[in-house]
């Protein structure tokens, strides 16, 4: 009773998977990996960082440029802002220069904050990996809740044809006076009962459609057939132990080497605020022409060339640098904290997968199990009805058993096909 009416289902939805596009869990996966929005900007972002990154290293090179002065006005003037031998205070001159500075010892300014640049870069690239795991866990999710979607429809409209049936039956009995029109009105409110259901679920499977296309990035609405495809097993096999799974995910997890990276970084900012407290090593080199005034116009004068060497030392900046070092030092206690607090999450999260996943299995064979004895009862309570030993209630509660039944299987054999997919993302296996 139950196979006819699927089938007919299936054959009725052919031309409408005929004009859909095919999407297997692996093309899912790989479509979503491809244009979720969320990684281009994950991506941007870390090509940001590279670039600060090369920035924070150029202060360990030289710095080159050119400047021109044409000036007139007493000698002593301000140097309009230019370097090297164009910057000459001596006015009533004109002249050019291209100048080099070079930072030749800073205690490790640069040196620490390059190496916090290039942790963060890392960082930054460990949080888009996190991303993608995340990307495939919610694509498995949704194709998973959408094939149980349709799954729903099918029990939903196999369902609504078995109710006609009873209809038909209680109305046949009625005109042959072997029953009351009490089972006719219970037969059509059980139908109308049925068709709402039906109407609900194929409200759900447009709705679980939409949370794929979410998933998948997709901007336009397009329509696709699903195909079951098996899921990756779990690295250790099926009988994993928790504590096996905990420590699998203290490895893989890419939130802790993103942590890892952060607390390089940390560290990093602790040695450049530390760093500020000594001096800076600076040497000029400038190279060029100058015509100075008549009463100047020597031969030293007029050398093409200028050298200089610079020492910076902070004596008192009103407690900044004290008041960075704390800083610093604060934001690396708080990252430390911070992992701390992670691994403790990762553990619960796994473990609360890891026991999902067992309760999701015992669902599956209670459900196979629940179908069983719901057939039976179906069929032994619709043989008694057809021979008048029972009335419309036994035979409408067998057959709302049946479909409770039929949907607690589906929802169990794909709520399994979830779990797998949680445990895989707990540990870290989808990186």
């Amino acid at each position: 009773m139950k196979k006819p009416a699927i089938l007919l289902l299936l054959a009725s939805c052919a031309p409408c998977r005929a004009q859909s596009q095919k999407l297997t869990l692996d093309e899912a996966v790989k479509t979503a990996l491809k244009q979720h929005p969320s990684l281009r900007r994950l991506d941007s972002l870390t090509q940001a960082a590279r670039a600060r990154a090369t920035a924070a290293k150029s202060g360990a090179l030289p710095f080159v440029d050119f400047g021109a002065s044409a000036t007139t006005g007493p000698s002593g003037s301000p140097a309009m802002g230019l370097r090297g031998l164009a910057g000459t205070p001596l006015k009533s001159h004109y002249g050019g220069s291209v100048n080099v500075t070079q930072l030749l010892y800073d205690f490790g300014k640069v040196k620490h904050g390059a190496h916090r640049a290039e942790a963060l870069v890392e960082a930054s690239s460990q949080r888009t990996q996190t991303q993608r795991a995340w990307i495939v866990l919610k694509t498995k999710e949704a194709y998973y809740n959408t094939l149980l979607a349709q799954r729903l429809v099918v029990v939903a409209d196999a369902t609504v044809r078995v109710r006609e049936q009873t209809v038909r039956q209680a109305q046949a009995h009625l005109d042959a006076g072997l029953r009351s029109r009490v089972d006719l009105r219970l037969a059509e409110l059980e139908l109308t009962k049925a068709q709402a259901r039906l109407s609900e679920s194929r409200n759900a499977l447009a709705a679980a459609f939409a949370d794929l296309r979410y998933a998948l990035g997709e901007e336009e609405r397009r329509s696709y057939e699903l195909e079951t495809s098996p899921t990756t097993p779990l690295p250790t096999g099926e009988g994993i132990e928790l504590s096996q799974s905990i420590a699998i995910s203290l490895k893989q997890r890419p939130e802790l080497h993103e942590h890892s990276s952060q607390l390089r970084a940390a560290r990093e900012s602790v040695e450049v605020a530390r760093s500020q407290k000594r001096p800076d090593l600076i040497g000029v080199t400038s190279l060029g022409r100058v015509n100075p005034p008549g009463f100047l116009n020597t031969s030293k004068q007029r050398d093409p060339y200028a050298l200089g060497l610079a020492v910076s030392v902070p004596l008192f900046t009103g407690r900044r640098i004290e008041s960075e070092v704390r800083e610093a030092r604060a934001n690396l206690e708080a990252v430390e904290a911070a992992g701390a607090e992670l691994a403790q999450g990762i553990r619960l999260q796994v473990t609360r997968a890891h026991l999902n996943l067992q309760t999701q299995r015992v669902n599956v064979r209670a459900a196979e199990q629940q179908v069983k004895t719901a057939e039976d009862a179906l069929a032994l309570a619709t043989t008694r009805y057809q021979n008048n030993l029972s009335d419309i209630v036994e035979l409408t509660q067998s057959q709302l058993a049946h479909t409770e039944a039929l949907t607690a299987q589906a929802t169990a054999s794909f709520n399994v096909k979830i779990a797998e997919a949680a445990l895989r993302y707990a540990i870290g296996a989808e990186t």
